[in-house]
């Protein structure tokens, strides 16, 4: 009974990766077009992407992870599915 149970999200899984990659090119995008004389403009267009970015991949992935595997976790408690902990495990057996 190795069966092991994978659930991947692709569209979560591309989007994670290539959303803030998309958001840093379109501000870099923005700053080269518009604002060529520099400014406040290109400050915020050339800084805020990459910030928000990184937030992304620093905290905004870990959030919806564990929200998902909180979710799984009730589908799978719903359809009576047993689980049991490492650390009990032993002593059950």
């Amino acid at each position: 009974m190795n069966n092991k149970l994978v659930k991947t999200n692709t569209i979560y899984l591309l989007l994670s990766i290539f959303a803030p990659i998309a958001l840093v090119v379109i501000g870099t995008a923005i700053t080269y077009f518009f604002f060529k004389d520099g400014g406040y403009g290109a400050v915020i267009f050339s800084m805020g992407p990459p910030i928000i970015a990184f937030s992304w991949y620093v905290f905004g992935i870990g959030l919806i992870f564990k929200k998902q595997y909180k979710k799984f976790e009730a589908e799978l408690d719903a359809g009576s599915f047993k689980r049991i902990k490492l650390s009990t495990a032993k002593a059950n057996m």
